[in-house]
């Protein structure tokens, strides 16, 4: 995708590097990466003419376990590894970006996700999302767990594709 979001003080022009979730054909959840590579997730709090999000920065290890849900979501967001959330706004007329940065006891709660797991995606969002987390350095024994913690998710939500889900099983060596 590799769309530029804007450029914020202290981080540098951010360029969304991975959607994990998307509604609407827009972004609700996702990875951005700044020059230095530092990664930053997003959660969309407002769509449309005048884009607004929270996000703060993440290390793989932490984006793992969320995925794993070892974390949930909220607390990613509510409990930033490097102790800030910025809540950034955009308006489509002009390109600008605002922002505002919260400390962790500052952060208001009403801008946190309600749910813990806004991942609970369908077999596109999952498959996407498998498909971009390729990227990051996770050990082998860790992409198999990964890829079948997804197909068991798939199954449990959408069991109209339990069939599709059992031949890629077959077809997919998920013992290391």
């Amino acid at each position: 995708m590799n769309e530029i979001i804007g450029k914020l003080p202290l981080i540098g022009e951010l360029t969304i590097n991975s959607t994990l979730v998307f509604y609407d054909g827009e972004p609700m959840t996702f990875i951005c990466v700044n020059a230095d590579k530092d990664r930053f997730i997003a959660h969309t709090i407002a769509s449309g003419d005048n884009s607004e999000w929270i996000l703060t920065q993440v290390s793989d290890k932490r984006i793992r376990e969320m995925v794993y849900n070892k974390i949930p979501y909220r607390v990613v967001l509510s409990e930033p590894e490097d102790g800030f959330l910025w809540r950034v706004k955009k308006t489509k007329n002009n390109n600008e970006l605002s922002c505002v940065v919260y400390p962790t006891p500052e952060i208001p709660i009403d801008l946190l996700p309600q749910d813990n797991d806004p991942l609970e995606a369908g077999p596109e969002e999952i498959a996407c999302c498998l498909e971009k987390l390729a990227q990051y350095q996770i050990p082998n024994d860790e992409k198999i767990k990964l890829i079948d913690q997804a197909l068991t998710r798939i199954t449990t939500k959408h069991s109209d594709v339990k069939e599709d889900v059992d031949f890629i099983r077959q077809k997919l060596p998920l013992t290391v």
